[in-house]
């Protein structure tokens, strides 16, 4: 907005009925608009999980505006000289990770190039990371079992973790591109479910895949913190934890194998004897 010392704006009216007249001035200040800041949802979190901190912001006029995102952990990122458009919608996304469990305060601030600002919070809670779950893919039977060969046999998971504690298990295919920060809906999974630890912390046998709709390997992710993000270093990820091949079309992937490799040798032979042909008639 324009500045009111260095910018007023003076108005005179005259008026005239032929023979006499009057006039009148006014000066008129524009005086500068703070610019509006919004920071988003309050967040809870596990410690070590990535957090995604977005601010919304905007300017009256059309300054050129400084946004600061403190994290309230002593630590703080600023992004001077934005650009912005009269009352324009902006946002400022940021990353951190907050490595202690605990409450925290995040301010969001924007100051325009006249020196007014804006701010607000969000509350960031960190709660501290459950013991680390360990999870086992089993058989019916409750045996750790890493080939399936049929549809009609479900998926199960056995394990340990905290008492009473809740944690999502998701079947996902292998081949998924896993990084840190990936987000569920993303992934390419098939099948999911709530795993509970008793009192003493025992994952009871848990069907998580039943019925299995597919073949192939698959990975087993388990989003520890319940976020439907994986935090690497947080969530656990075994890759390539069980492969679902039937009986029928495992013999028929044999066949077919055994078949390529009955056709190679007759190619090689083909080339041999057609070699040893034509040189038997360069010698005579």
């Amino acid at each position: 907005m324009l500045d009111s010392s260095k910018n007023p704006i003076t108005i005179m009216v005259k008026v005239s009925d032929g023979l006499l007249e009057s006039s009148a001035q006014a000066t008129i200040t524009v005086n500068n608009l703070p610019p509006i800041a919004d920071a988003g949802s309050d967040i809870v979190v596990y410690n070590g999980a990535q957090v995604f901190l977005s601010g919304g912001y905007s300017d009256p006029g059309e300054d050129r505006v400084t946004v600061t995102w403190d994290f309230g952990d002593g630590e703080s990122v600023t992004d001077s000289e934005v650009s912005t458009k009269r009352s324009r919608l902006y946002f400022k996304t940021v990353k951190r990770t907050y490595l202690q469990h605990g409450n925290y305060t995040a301010t969001f601030t924007v100051r325009d190039k006249e020196g007014a600002l804006a701010s607000d919070t969000v509350a960031v809670t960190v709660l501290e990371t459950p013991t680390s779950v360990v999870i086992f893919v089993c058989n019916e039977a409750g045996e750790v079992e890493d080939d399936f060969r049929s549809y009609d046999r479900p998926i199960y998971v056995k394990g340990v973790g905290d008492p009473n504690q809740q944690v999502p298990i998701y079947i996902v295919d292998w081949f998924t591109a896993w990084e840190d920060g990936v987000s569920l809906s993303s992934l390419n999974w098939v099948s999911g479910g709530l795993v509970t630890a008793d009192s003493e912390g025992n994952i009871p046998l848990t069907a998580v895949w039943e019925p299995k709709l597919k073949q192939g390997t698959f990975d087993v992710f388990v989003d520890v913190n319940s976020n439907e993000v994986y935090d690497e270093g947080v969530d656990i990820l075994i890759q390539r934890a069980f492969s679902v091949v039937p009986e029928g079309q495992l013999g028929a992937l044999a066949t077919t194998l055994i078949l390529a490799v009955f056709a190679i040798v007759l190619i090689k032979q083909k080339k041999h004897l057609k070699s040893k042909s034509l040189g038997s008639d360069v010698v005579a």
